[in-house]
């Protein structure tokens, strides 16, 4: 990629494309991309396709006994894989052997001597009692799910065998569940924020919060943000709230009606739907800087903006004068057309 695609560290750029791989004109909507350190899984009508993640080439390919509901998600040696049968299909991440320890491998003594051990197992058609239609998470070593009628399900490595936990949530999900070590958080549709925490013999409820609003049921995008001990949910047309991640408590609610994004920094980063970028205080709720996005790529930014490398205006420079700037030279009419920018939704819906 060369010089200018690299730091000083030899460390790519942010933005900077690594790899492309086609894997052909799909046919029905695309899934949601699995990701770890050494697989990239893409399923897309009846195939799943695993690609190394360092440079994307093709690692395999596997026909798929049915259309798959949801993206499939690598998890070791195994790639679970949701499917429109109520199933959820386990497959080697490694065709040609594994080679990671599994549960009741006693082949390394502790002393770091022991061999690698290779195992080959053929696909396994999993029971998920439901149809899944948000890809599954990491948990505890294994995967977690949650049917679009409220089965939770974990499966997990324990000392000697794979154990599986389930939960009822009596009630559709209002998205996909949130994952952190070892705590799971869900929403309901009538407005329910459940914490669950891994306990001996299951998955134990913590704590049950009413959200004072009912929600969509099974939503694709991210319902829930976490950050230290804040809780961030989208309530729909109720807007968007915080709550203490220990307790359940409300700390702020915003009437802001927006996707969630990201949180970085103290900043909790939305979509709404006036098609602006919104920042919002994670310890209050404040709106704190809003960006507006354009078709052609525009982003302008409404907060304090410093450029990487500048240094902030001293109190001599506000004071200096400055030039009056002329003003810009009207566009022809035939042109004002094309150069407006319009709201643009980036995301499709």
């Amino acid at each position: 990629m060369g010089d200018a695609a690299t730091v000083q560290s030899g460390v790519p750029r942010p933005g900077t494309l690594l790899w492309s791989t086609s894997l052909g004109v799909p046919l029905a909507p695309p899934q949601p991309a699995g990701i770890d350190e050494q697989l990239v899984v893409v399923t897309h009508d009846m195939e799943a396709v695993g690609l190394q993640a360092r440079t994307g080439s093709i690692f395999w390919r596997r026909r798929l006994p049915v259309p798959p509901s949801t993206g499939g998600l690598p998890v070791g040696n195994w790639v679970y894989v949701p499917l429109r049968n109520a199933t959820v299909l386990r497959l080697p991440a490694n065709p040609f052997g594994l080679l990671l320890p599994e549960p009741g491998d006693d082949s390394d003594d502790g002393t770091g001597g022991g061999s690698e051990q290779v195992i080959k197992l053929d696909p396994i058609e999993i029971n998920s009692h439901g149809l899944i239609e948000q890809q599954p998470f990491p948990y505890n070593g294994g995967v977690i799910w949650c049917t679009r009628n409220g089965h939770l399900t974990a499966i997990e490595q324990a000392a000697n065998a794979w154990a599986r936990h389930e939960f009822e949530l009596l009630q559709a999900p209002g998205g996909p569940v949130l994952v952190r070590d070892q705590t799971i958080f869900a929403t309901t549709v009538t407005g329910e924020l459940i914490r669950f925490e891994d306990a001996p013999g299951g998955l134990r409820l913590n704590w049950r919060s009413l959200l004072e609003t009912s929600l969509h049921p099974n939503e694709q995008r991210p319902q829930l943000l976490l950050k230290g001990e804040t809780l961030i949910v989208s309530l729909g047309e109720g807007g968007i709230a915080a709550h203490a991640a220990d307790s359940g408590q409300r700390l702020w609610k915003s009437p802001l009606k927006a996707e969630l994004l990201a949180i970085v920094g103290d900043l909790v980063w939305c979509y709404d739907r006036q098609n602006m970028l919104t920042g919002l205080s994670l310890t209050d709720g404040e709106r704190k800087r809003l960006i507006l996005a354009s078709p052609r790529g525009l982003l302008a930014s409404l907060g304090p903006r410093l450029v990487a490398g500048e240094q902030p205006p001293s109190a001599a420079d506000a004071e200096a004068p400055t030039a009056t700037a002329e003003p810009p030279a009207e566009l022809p009419k035939d042109s004002e057309k094309e150069a407006a920018d319009e709201p643009f939704n980036f995301f499709g819906s």
